[in-house]
């Protein structure tokens, strides 16, 4: 019952005790029971914005190495930065940074070359799928 809550959750965060109920053929009483414990489980209750109609075009991966304190620092809190991920492979570090034009993202990509010793970047150009609720 807890993946079938989160998983409506996740399509849609608004959705009701009494909707995730009916769509579930189950008690709002077992919903909200499962939902209670399910909770323990979720990181954040958030929204997820779709960035190009809010005026950010560019999007790009940036592929970092080597994985230093003050380039974790520098992605962790800059605005431009939507996740960042420790990894493993030629790269040690994965950042997902959005930009409102190619010169913001040239002022970024300036100041992450000189955090790190070598830099592949992938720009995204089309969104194929997102925080799905399939698990």
């Amino acid at each position: 019952m807890q993946e079938k809550v989160l998983r409506m959750l996740r399509k849609d965060a608004g959705c009701s005790m009494k909707k995730i109920a009916l769509s579930t053929n189950a008690s709002k009483d077992s919903v909200r029971r499962a939902f209670i414990s399910a909770k323990k489980n979720v990181r954040k209750f958030t929204i997820l914005p779709d960035f190009r109609k809010l005026g950010f075009e560019v999007h790009a991966l940036f592929l970092l190495e080597p994985r230093t304190i003050r380039l974790i620092k520098f992605l962790k809190h800059d605005l431009n930065v939507n996740s960042v991920f420790g990894a493993r492979g030629n790269y040690s570090v994965i950042a997902y940074a959005i930009f409102r034009d190619m010169s913001k993202f040239a002022d970024f990509d300036e100041r992450v070359s000189r955090l790190c010793e070598g830099k592949r970047i992938h720009f995204i150009v089309e969104e194929v799928k997102q925080e799905d609720a399939a698990f």
